[in-house]
């Protein structure tokens, strides 16, 4: 299936910004493309925010540091509203000195808990999520990032009982980028996320919480082209992880190799 992350109509003049169309989430470390990301693989964090909406956003520049961001869409990851309740968002970009950035963005409106992991669709609920993200440029090699999500779902629909509650998901991830030399660099990605209403993984939960741990080295012998390797370590509370044999585990290891060329 084609599918195009981005197509917009654009309006610019003095201190405003306005687009109309379909555009990224403002939640997120990470981004859909890969060259815009540090590591070959994602974070969990990432799978559990919009990728896209579709919409009006309006960015307002106050100053050369601060901006204000204000739109309304379809909700999450929809061409098409599945119902008549809109999704406000919400959000802050901030860069008070020169090596420290700041984004704080929030999103609110009706969705359906099916759409979030529930087996049973229940009445739509207002679904709300805020996410913090805060870099900050040590020295000239060294940066270091942290994000923190939440996620709450009204009306998502219990399967022990048919009733309804508020589904929570709460994560954290840090980052820290160290540039070895203008061709190498090191990534370390750490997480540790909550989902015990099955709000992010669905019902039953097979686990509530988990954590992962990631190390990723680039080689870059071109502006254009990037070399990876990852190692990557998965870890939950429960056994939620199964190999090919159908084995369950509490850990999954993985490693991965990538190229990137960049145009």
């Amino acid at each position: 299936m084609f599918d195009i992350t981005q197509a917009y109509a654009q309006y610019a003049g003095g201190p405003l910004t306005v687009i109309v169309g379909k555009f990224t989430t403002l939640h997120g470390t990470e981004v859909i493309a890969s060259t815009g990301n540090v590591n070959i693989s994602r974070s969990i964090l990432f799978g559990s925010v919009p990728f896209t909406h579709t919409g009006v956003r309006a960015t307002w520049a106050l100053s050369d540091t601060f901006s204000l961001i204000a739109g309304v869409n379809n909700g999450w990851d929809q061409l098409t509203d599945a119902n008549k309740g809109k999704t406000l968002e919400l959000g802050l970009t901030a860069n008070p000195i020169k090596p420290l950035n700041i984004a704080l963005s929030a999103y609110s409106g009706k969705e359906n808990a099916a759409q979030s992991g529930a087996a049973l669709a229940g009445p739509d609920g207002t679904r709300t999520s805020v996410d913090l993200v805060v870099s900050y440029q040590i020295t000239d090699p060294l940066s270091i990032g942290i994000e923190y999500l939440n996620v709450q779902q009204k009306n998502y629909v219990s399967l022990a009982d048919g009733s309804t509650m508020t589904g929570k998901f709460s994560g954290f991830a840090g980052y820290i980028t160290y540039m070895f030399s203008p061709k190498f660099r090191g990534t370390i990605r750490l997480e540790s996320t909550d989902d015990k209403d099955g709000e992010r993984f669905g019902q039953p939960a097979t686990a509530q919480k988990f954590k992962e741990g990631t190390l990723t080295v680039a080689y870059l012998p071109a502006d254009s082209f990037e070399l990876r390797a990852e190692l990557r370590q998965d870890q939950a509370d429960q056994k939620a992880f199964s190999d090919s044999a159908g084995n369950t585990s509490k850990s999954q290891s993985s490693v991965a190799f990538s190229a990137l060329y960049k145009f």
